[in-house]
């Protein structure tokens, strides 16, 4: 993994879907051969500081791999056994529902068991790993059904039991929050209509 390579050399022998992952393993490969050499003051100490034999994932690198096998179906080890797993933007079938225990309680529940699935943390996303499939988390969904699975699991809990008044409370605050969040699109949405029409703008001018 050390040696050095010509990218464009090695470009025409393969073919034009696996160029991607090329550039991601000969930019990791430099990252490796970087943090294993002298000019890294940690390597008189210590040795050789990563391993170059395979790629160890940060929180950067897993989202540059997703983006690179996004749609792909791959190979993936956990726990010993490997499976074939799909990249995929698709939202997990995850959703907690509403149940009425008596007059004066009611339970959230969720509809999977919590730790079937594993969550994984990258740079900019959240991830979720289920049995077949390797989800990327829009922030919607962060900030609504990936929170309450976390906390959910934080506190090894298999339902949540609300009272009247604390699920009025609860359906308001979401209902507060579901407002504010279309209303931010909107503003967004305007926003970046503003942006194009200045640069339409730029353009026009620009060929007079």
């Amino acid at each position: 993994m050390g040696k050095n390579y010509n990218l464009s050399i090695l470009g025409e022998v393969f073919e034009e879907e696996s160029k991607p992952l090329l550039e991601f393993i000969l930019k990791y490969a430099e990252i490796i051969k970087y943090a294993n050499s002298n000019a890294n003051s940690n390597y008189r100490y210590y040795g050789k500081a990563l391993s170059d034999t395979s790629i160890i994932l940060g929180n950067s690198g897993i989202d540059d791999l997703f983006d690179v096998l996004k749609n792909k179906k791959v190979e993936f080890q956990k726990d010993y056994n490997i499976e074939e797993i799909e990249l995929t933007e698709e939202q997990p079938q995850i959703e907690f529902r509403l149940k009425k225990v008596n007059d004066q309680q009611y339970a959230i529940l969720p509809n999977i068991e919590i730790f079937d699935v594993t969550i994984m943390k990258g740079k900019n996303y959240k991830y979720i790993l289920s049995s077949q499939k390797l989800h990327r988390c829009t922030k919607e969904f962060e900030k609504t059904t990936l929170r309450l699975l976390e906390m959910f699991r934080q506190n090894y809990m298999t339902e949540v039991l609300l009272g009247k008044e604390e699920l009025t409370r609860t359906i308001f605050h979401c209902h507060s929050q579901s407002k504010r969040s279309h209303k931010n699109r909107k503003h967004e949405t305007r926003r970046n209509r503003a942006i194009q029409a200045t640069k339409i703008r730029s353009k026009t001018i620009l060929r007079l």
